[in-house]
This record gives C-alpha cells, structure tokens and sequence, in this order.
C-alpha cells in the first residue's frame, strides 16, 4: 500500500518542474548559444583520445583500489590495529586527495590543446566571463533539483510497490555518521563540495564526454555518459535502492553534461555539481 501522501508529493514536484522547465525553456535557457562561437576553437579539433581517457579513469581507480589500501594496511603496521570508524573516515578523504591530486598532475601534462579541450574553450575568456559560467551552473541547480526528485519520488513509489523501504546512497550515509563530529563534517563538507565534483567532473565530463562527443554528437555523448555516471554510484549495500539512487543520478547528470555544453566550460558543471551536494550537506544538518 503506497501512502497517499507519497503521491501527492509527487505530483506537486512535478507541477514544480514542469513550470520552472517551462520558464526556462521560454528565456531560451536550453539553447546552446556558444556553439557557433568555438566551432574552429582547439575544443573542436579532436586532441582528446581514448588512450586519454583509460588513462585519467586508470589513475583514478589506482588511487582508491591500490594506493589508499596500501595506506590502510601501513597504518595497521604502524598503529597495530584496525582503523576505527573516525581513522577510516579520514583515510576516504586522504583517498580523495590522492585522486585529485593524480588527475590533476595527468591533466596538466596534456598537451594545451587537450586540456583545452577538456575544460572547454572558454577558460581563456576574462575572469568576468568564468564568474559567469560558475553562477549559471549554481543557478542551473534550480531546475535540475525539482527533476531529479520527481524521478527519485517516482521510483521510490515503485519500489513500494514491492516492499523495498527506501534508503539513502551510501556516500548521504557517511556523510551523516559524521555530522556530530565538528572538523570531520568541515573536512567532509569540503570533499563533497570542492574535491569530489572537480573529480567526477573532469572525469566524467571532461574527459568521457569530450572525447564521446567527437564521436557520436553532443546528445548521445550526453546519455552515455549520464549512463556511466550513475552505474559509476552503484552499490551492493543498497539493495533495490540502487534503482531510485541511479535514476535520480542520471537526471543530475543529464543537466551537469548540458551545461559543461551550454556553457562551453566545465567550471559550469563543477559549479552545479558543487552546489548540488552543498544543498543537499545542507538538508541533513
């Protein structure tokens, strides 16, 4: 039996999306109007290969399968136990500077061509035109948000259907084991909000995207890679959940390739990945 009020939520976020798509769509927000603009730009000429790709995903999952474990299994050596609850949250942050800091060194290395590829032309544009880009990707989480419920509401109405109770993602729970902690939440807080979307986002949208879109057009690259982000988020742990969680995952990044498009700039993306988990840090204080 689905409580009524389940439904009811659910069409009023739909009522909500519809209108703010529709004011959107009526001030021309889902054009892309810096298209023609770089069309003969470096972001254009297919420097980005898939060699380039494997690689930046390789160096990711070398920091959080091999690098970070070794670090684990040091710390045990030294401290002769096992990492508690608080040590292993610190060790997730310490895995997600690793990241950052491999891609970051490999990002760098490219050649300019690549890189401006992969951050979109528009990062030699002036400082007023990037506060731009990072305030329309912010704002972007206006309309994303009410979608990405919409679909997450729906699904959990479905899987209600079948019983499954509805549970947070496995990333919601471990930011809610450390609220309680003060410099745990401050670290966390900075991860989700600064670290964590500069890495998903150079990962996904810088390099996946760019180099599918040299393949297979702006739309399809776009899908495809929504795809693989949200399988990207899956977890044993959360059982039939993974359905809602990933839906949900998929419409957020729908809207963050978009607006890495739209914008010609992964600043955007960043910004609305940013504000994204920053509002949603907010919601559970």
């Amino acid at each position: 039996m689905i409580p009524p009020n389940e439904e009811f939520t659910l069409l009023v976020f739909l009522f909500v999306s519809i209108a703010i798509t529709w004011i959107a769509y009526s001030r021309g927000y889902y054009r892309l109007p810096y298209a023609k603009a770089f069309e003969n730009s470096p972001y254009k000429r297919g420097q980005l290969r898939s060699m380039h790709v494997f690689i930046a995903f390789g160096l990711f999952f070398f920091a959080q399968l091999i690098l970070l474990p070794f670090v684990e299994e040091l710390w045990q050596v030294i401290v002769k136990e096992t990492a508690n609850n608080k040590e292993s949250f610190y060790m997730e942050f310490l895995g997600a500077l690793l990241s950052f800091f491999l891609l970051g060194c490999y990002f760098l290395g490219l050649s300019p061509a690549c890189r401006t590829q992969i951050i979109g032309p528009k990062i030699y544009c002036k400082t007023s035109q990037k506060f731009v880009d990072v305030l329309i990707g912010s704002a972007t989480w206006l309309i994303a948000y009410p979608w990405v419920l919409v679909v997450g509401q729906f699904l959990g109405i479905v899987l209600l259907f079948f019983n499954v109770e509805p549970s947070e993602q496995v990333a919601v729970q471990r930011v809610q084991q450390v609220i309680s902690d003060p410099k745990a939440m401050i670290l966390t807080s900075f991860a989700v909000i600064m670290i964590i979307p500069v890495i998903e986002e150079l990962l996904f949208r810088g390099f996946l995207q760019t180099y599918l879109k040299g393949l297979l057009g702006v739309t399809k690259s776009i899908i495809i890679t929504s795809i693989v982000f949200s399988l990207f988020h899956f977890s044993v742990s959360q059982g039939m959940n993974n359905l809602r969680i990933i839906g949900s995952l998929f419409v957020l990044s729908c809207y963050l390739g978009f607006i890495r498009e739209r914008q010609c700039s992964l600043l955007s993306s960043i910004a609305l990945h940013g504000t994204f988990n920053g509002v949603s840090i907010l919601m559970m204080i």
